[in-house]
């Protein structure tokens, strides 16, 4: 990616040009520089570097290298943050995902990352005043004229993460005076915000090219995409300063209007499509090696932050399968914070190709332990893949180190610690679009169109190829067309940040971690003994038989040649062990906390067992059903302390958090 090297260049020429560097106050980022605005901005490679000051801020740890694009976009129904059982604000980052952070605001966590935001926002500010400022910009010079739209969707998105995880936040957009006279600014109401960037976004998204010469760089499809997806935040739920849910406003079909025009145009004149599959592998398996081996899916992918190897990116070691060993065919083991459920797992149809690619139920140890393969496995890798038998352990397979490029795994083997592995982090895909679109058509018109359900259809056959027309009516007439894109947006984006926010623009965030919370402890049967899971795909085929569905007492698997790989893994299915001496069974004669009674379900008898995978379900997402929080089913976090402390009492917390 032409990117890769730009970065550090670009960093350091952005910080000398302008003192852009980090400030004690979050808005107060003035410097004086050699480089006088009419200088800079008349030259199109100084105005370059300047924008790249913009991404630059994107790969750190404070944004999308981790905390934004991996922690707090979890404790959904989807994605949980790793905890122990009864302690799920054991630090700072735990609290702070599972809904029960500091209410004084003094989060680490929370104030790093609205900071970075504010910086960025100050680097657009900066930027956005000196193009507009210039010969180059009014003369129409297209590579200034496409910067110009890239540092107006730079700051709008900026803005939508701040307001996702603050609520109102002060709303600046023009740089810093040097009087400072509009560094203090009050709160802007949310709604205002987004309907700000909105009118922006409609206005100058036209300035950027369909496609760059690099994904790290935003086109406009991911510009009229973010429209899109701040109308239908806009149209959506709102968690007021009282601290209390309100319905969606009068005005909802406007914005979900443009939602539906916005994501038309990216559909009839983007140019893009739904990667799709080989003779080896599913498009979406393709889509996402491709993504792992730092290539560029310029089909797919509107545009993705950009990290370097070795310095930046966490995607692939906090989020991701699970290695426990270092090998020098994969590198240095990973930790793969970021889990799912083993309601997530069996949400899916049995034949969606997305499963096997974005939940493992496995995890790879150490071959050496032969404790672990009662037969005598070896590996050329070192590793072996092994069934777990804990239901709160499965995680994210989308970024996965052993699909990475050799070099990340020679750097990490070694440096024999975690490593940046220069993986992209998606921010928008095509798929997205065609959700959106389907999503606005439908609440707009108030019924199903024919290109509402082509949309539709276009995801969901990419997932199931198997798929056919007459399934795929059987399948939308036997369900709510709106919670057919809801569900199909769960199961395409799991771990790509969007879900924890899709949850709180439909108003259920608490509901639906609820029901995930029931479902994960029917499925081990654990609720009252009674009650059993319900599988929406109640069937599945196999060797051209269809069988029932259940949680299988007996799991027998197989290796593959290198003894790496399971295989014909019945996850989902009862069958008797298979004839031949490969086949393994599950290490503890069952799946998950089996008990030995013969039960169609899964029974914990081991009560220390049993209690914790109790307390882990119970403790999820905690801060959303304790009344003694303080701050119930409040999707926000409190302002930072320092910020509040710089703003020398003009700002207050709201949504019930303490002053």
């Amino acid at each position: 990616m032409k990117m890769k090297k730009v970065y550090i260049c670009a960093m350091m020429s952005a910080v000398s040009l302008f003192g852009l560097g980090s400030c004690s106050s979050f808005l107060e980022q003035s410097s004086p520089s050699v480089f006088t605005p009419d200088v800079t901005y008349e030259d199109v490679d100084m105005t370059y570097k300047v924008l790249m000051g913009v991404y630059s801020k994107f790969t750190e740890d404070a944004t999308y290298s981790q905390y934004l694009g991996i922690i707090l976009n979890c404790q959904s129904d989807s994605e949980i943050r790793s905890f122990t059982a009864g302690a799920p604000a054991s630090d700072d980052g735990r609290g702070t995902t599972n809904y029960m952070p500091a209410t004084d605001g003094s989060s680490s966590m929370v104030s790093k990352t609205a900071a970075a935001l504010y910086e960025a926002i100050e680097r657009a500010n900066v930027l956005i005043e000196g193009i507009e400022g210039s010969s180059l910009y009014a003369s129409g010079h297209s590579d200034v004229v496409a910067m110009h739209g890239e540092a107006i969707a730079l700051r709008a998105q900026c803005y939508r993460d701040l307001i996702r995880l603050l609520g109102d936040v002060p709303f600046k957009v023009e740089a810093t005076k040097t009087d400072l006279s509009n560094v203090y600014l009050p709160k802007t109401d949310r709604f205002v915000i987004m309907e700000r960037l909105i009118e922006q976004l409609l206005q100058y998204a036209g300035e950027l090219p369909w496609r760059q010469d690099t994904p790290e760089r935003i086109s406009q499809g991911y510009a009229r995409g973010l429209c899109a997806q701040l109308a239908l935040m806009r149209a959506g739920w709102n968690f007021s300063t009282a601290g209390e849910w309100e319905a969606p406003r009068d005005d909802a079909k406007d914005w979900h209007k443009i939602a539906m025009e916005q994501t038309k145009i990216v559909i009839d004149e983007g140019g893009y499509f739904l990667t799709e599959g080989t003779a080896q592998y599913s498009g979406f398996e393709n889509l996402w090696r491709t993504v792992c081996q730092r290539q560029y899916v310029a089909n797919e992918v509107l545009y993705e932050v950009g990290f370097i190897l070795s310095r930046s990116s966490e995607f692939g070691y906090t989020i991701g399968p699970r290695l426990r060993t270092t090998t020098t065919a994969y590198g240095y083991a990973t930790q793969g914070q970021i889990l799912t459920t083993i309601d997530m797992f069996y949400s899916y149809h049995p034949e969606d190709t997305r499963l096997p690619v974005s939940v493992y139920a496995t995890e790879f140890r150490d071959i050496s332990d032969t404790g672990e393969y009662t037969n005598g496995v070896t590996s050329k890798t070192g590793i072996s893949e092994y069934m777990i038998s804990n239901p709160s352990e499965f995680r994210i397979g989308k970024w996965n180190t052993m699909w990475m490029p050799s070099d990340f795994a020679s750097a990490s083997y070694a440096a024999n610690t975690k490593t940046g592995t220069g993986v992209n982090y998606p921010m928008m895909r095509y798929s997205d679009i065609l959700l959106m679109f389907a999503e606005a058509s439908y609440m707009y018109n108030g019924a199903v169109t024919s290109e509402a359900r082509n949309a539709l259809y276009a995801v969901r056959h990419r997932a199931i190829p198997t798929m056919t027309e007459a399934d795929f009516a059987a399948y939308i007439g036997g369900k709510d067309f709106l919670k057919a894109i809801k569900d199909e947006r769960r199961w395409e984006f799991l771990g790509e940040g969007s879900r924890k926010w899709d949850l709180v623009r439909w108003g259920e965030l608490h509901t639906a971690i609820q029901t995930m919370k029931n479902n994960c402890l029917a499925l081990v049967g654990l609720t009252d003994g009674v009650t059993p899971y319900q599988f929406e795909f109640k069937t599945r085929r196999v060797n051209g038989e269809t069988v029932e569905r259940v949680v299988p007492k007996n799991v027998y698997y197989k290796y593959d040649d290198n003894n790496e790989m399971m295989l014909d893994v019945n996850y989902d299915y009862e069958r008797t062990k298979l004839p031949g001496a490969e086949y393994f069974q599950s290490a503890t004669g069952g799946l998950w906390f089996w008990d030995d009674k013969g039960d169609p379900r899964a029974v914990v008898t081991d009560a220390v067992s049993k209690k914790k995978y109790q307390c882990f379900i119970s403790d999820i997402a905690s801060g959303l059903f304790r009344e003694d929080y303080g701050a119930l089913y409040c999707p926000f976090y409190p302002i930072p302390s320092n910020m509040i402390r710089d703003y020398n009492g003009l700002l207050k917390q709201d949504y019930g958090f303490p002053n």
